[in-house]
């Protein structure tokens, strides 16, 4: 579910498994693309000088154009949504909405915040912005306490709470969001139980 790589000095080796096995396997692999599966981040973090030190520049273009096309999200057995980050900025989304983005057209952080960046867009292109801000969520919101949604200290995303997760489900008919954005002592939270 998600950085796959920058998490030690083998993330090749450990996409290369997991692709190989998707190949090999497709209808029993999934594999749902995490924040560290950007250009950016890949930079900062180390999988860029990882590539360059093993092979060069161009085998890590390669690999972030793969990163690129790696799904969002999952749904299983149309009850159970996975996805790295967490909910979204806009508690009505519908699953629909979320297969409508490009996933290939993403920035971690715009030079204007949303919604600021609609502001005299067409409705076409403020679309295409909110779909935008859906991924950036999608990536990047982490789970809280709180009964509002709030900006996320992460920079990007959201923090979301238990009524914006049981609404969530409502609208799109899940019974579970299932996520993997942070390190929990015991392995696994439960924390709207």
């Amino acid at each position: 579910n998600g950085d796959f790589v920058d998490r030690g000095i083998q993330g090749i080796e450990v996409v290369c498994v997991l692709l190989a096995l998707y190949a090999a396997m497709p209808e029993y692999v999934f594999l749902n693309r995490g924040n560290h599966e950007d250009h950016a981040i890949c930079c900062v973090y180390g999988f860029q000088r990882e590539c360059k030190e093993k092979y060069d520049e161009l085998t890590f273009g390669m690999f972030v154009e793969v990163f690129r096309h790696i799904p969002l999200f999952a749904v299983v057995n149309n009850s159970v949504f996975i996805v790295h980050g967490g909910l979204f900025h806009d508690v009505n989304v519908k699953l629909q909405d979320l297969n409508d983005i490009d996933r290939t057209d993403y920035v971690a952080k715009p030079p204007i915040p949303y919604p600021e960046c609609t502001d005299g867009l067409s409705p076409f292109n403020s679309r295409k912005e909110y779909l935008k801000q859906l991924q950036r969520d999608a990536l990047w919101s982490d789970p809280n306490d709180t009964e509002v949604l709030s900006k996320n200290q992460r920079g990007s995303g959201v923090v979301f709470g238990p009524e914006v997760t049981k609404r969530f489900l409502t609208n799109n008919g899940l019974s579970m969001v299932i996520r993997s954005h942070e390190c929990v002592r015991e392995g696994f939270d439960l924390p709207y139980t």
